[in-house]
């Protein structure tokens, strides 16, 4: 599907040098903002 997994996310973390848990997060929260997509 269209999610990152969380192997994406971790990378992404590594990558932008932000904890985890601040992804995920991010995530919930763009995932609150985005009109739900069956």
């Amino acid at each position: 599907g269209e999610m990152m997994n969380a192997k994406e996310l971790k990378s992404l973390a590594r990558k932008f040098n932000i904890p985890f848990i601040t992804v995920g997060a991010l995530a919930e929260f763009a995932r609150s903002l985005l009109p739900k997509r069956a």
